[in-house]
């Protein structure tokens, strides 16, 4: 478990024991090798940043004498889900032989197998879900799956464009990363039946993190360390996606520098471990990593303006916590 979220996980334990014995009955199929696929995505190696953030986010909207109920269980079980499910898409479409520290899905199985086992999940989590009462919950879930997948046409679009601007970056991670993360909080305020306005709090809230957790995420996928990250570096300039760390060296390039990056980037996957940390050093040296933590700081900021809206509580501060720890990740 990362270090930075460590108390935050902890004041939800109980939620997230429950949400896992959730996860273990979707990954229930009667085909066996399906079955092997899920429990291989679902076993509790990921952060599980979406699921605390719902959990927490109920705590903070309802207050310290809020008890967990089980259709909060299934709504973090459900967006931790449409998670997974997503990272099965990606690593597919990147290739990805490594996620989470181990053999990927479509690296074990194949590609078919990862497909067809993101989209299981995926039926899944809305045949869970789908009662009468779950109706508004259920929309918010679609609505974030329906801008992840636009922001990942997005990204793929660009796919080796070294022109991409800032502003079509921060459009990608709003719809690929804090989208979903947005959703968790607002639906996680509504199932402990609070008032809308802090349940529109936590949502911003929750968009404001995503941004900030996507931007030093790819801050680490270029300058982190491969073993506490869990994957190897440099995978999204393998791929061909040019993120705030190569954007912010770029914008500050002079001309025969930008075109030495260029040549570097145009390798695609064939760019070494050495030239990743070639580029590495020159995103260090350019100071285009102080300048990714401030635009990440400017969200952290704006995260916690909205959560200083709601009554103080342990919960509360401890997603105060979890969001000034963004800027000291290390996986």
């Amino acid at each position: 478990m990362a270090t930075w979220s460590l108390a935050a996980h902890d004041l939800v334990r109980e939620e997230l024991d429950q949400m896992q014995a959730v996860l273990d009955h979707l990954a229930g199929s009667r085909v066996p090798l399906l079955a092997r696929a899920c429990r291989h995505v679902l076993d509790g190696r990921g952060k599980r940043i979406r699921p605390t953030l719902l959990s927490l986010s109920a705590r903070a909207a309802a207050g310290d004498d809020y008890r967990p109920s089980h259709d909060a269980v299934l709504l973090s079980a459900a967006v931790e889900t449409v998670h997974v499910s997503s990272l099965l898409h990606d690593d597919v479409v990147d290739g990805a032989s490594v996620r989470r520290g181990r053999v990927s899905v479509n690296a074990e199985w194949g590609s078919p197998i990862s497909i067809f086992t993101a989209d299981y999940l995926l039926a899944a989590v809305f045949q869970v879900l789908a009662t009468p009462e779950n109706v508004e919950l259920l929309r918010g879930l679609a609505t974030a799956v329906m801008r992840m997948c636009e922001a990942e046409v997005l990204q793929a679009s660009s796919v080796g464009n070294l022109d991409v601007t800032e502003d079509h970056y921060r459009e990608i991670i709003d719809g690929k990363t804090a989208a979903l993360m947005s959703t968790a909080c607002r639906i996680g305020a509504l199932a402990a039946n609070t008032e809308s306005s802090r349940a529109t709090r936590l949502a911003e809230f929750g968009r404001a993190f995503g941004m900030a957790f996507q931007i030093t995420d790819d801050v680490l996928d270029i300058a982190g360390n491969a073993e506490e990250v869990g994957k190897p570096l440099g995978s999204d300039i393998r791929a061909g996606y040019f993120t705030l760390p190569i954007i912010a060296l770029r914008n500050g390039a002079d001309e025969a520098t930008a075109a030495e990056l260029r040549a570097l980037l145009g390798r695609g996957t064939r760019i070494s471990d050495d030239v990743v940390a070639e580029i590495a050093a020159s995103v260090r040296a350019s100071g285009a990593l102080e300048y990714c933590q401030r635009v990440a700081g400017t969200y952290v900021d704006e995260a916690l303006d909205h959560l200083s809206a709601l009554p103080d509580s342990e919960a509360r501060q401890a997603l105060e916590a979890l969001c000034r720890g963004l800027l000291d990740r290390h996986s």
